[in-house]
């Protein structure tokens, strides 16, 4: 696991890769994001073109092409729903690689059923600590 955030479970639907990928960048290269329906926004999508990352974030299924007049920031988003509508999602997940995500979800899952899905600390910064310590442990037992 490269980066992770400690956010609660108030925080909103939509999520930004930005933060995340201007921790990763400094020390590796990002060549491909994968993520789930949460993280397809146009922002995230124009966030991946300027930085010439592929994106394999899964299209929600109802995305339509766009309005008449495209703007700039929605373009490398609309492009994608483009694809994905023409290929239908299972030839998009091929082309895109999207199978390869369940490594995330699997890393995930054994952070969970190795640690808890919970901390037990109390306060920001002490769960922001307990949570590094696990990421750290559960890097070097994978």
């Amino acid at each position: 696991m490269l980066d992770y955030s400690i956010t609660s479970e108030k925080v909103g639907e939509k999520r930004s890769i930005k933060p995340m990928l201007k921790r990763i960048s400094r020390r590796h290269k990002v060549e491909k994001v994968f993520g789930d329906g949460l993280y397809d926004t146009n922002k995230n999508f124009d966030e991946l073109k300027k930085r010439k990352i592929k994106a394999a974030i899964k299209i929600r299924r109802n995305a339509d092409g766009g309005p008449p007049y495209v703007k700039p920031h929605m373009k490398a988003r609309l492009a994608e729903v483009k694809k994905y509508q023409k290929w239908s999602y299972k030839s998009w997940a091929k082309k895109r690689h999207y199978g390869q995500r369940w490594m995330v979800e699997g890393t995930f899952s054994r952070l969970k059923g190795y640690f808890g899905e919970y901390a037990c600390s109390k306060g920001t910064g002490h769960i922001r600590s307990e949570m590094g310590l696990k990421v750290y442990y559960l890097n070097k037992l994978v």
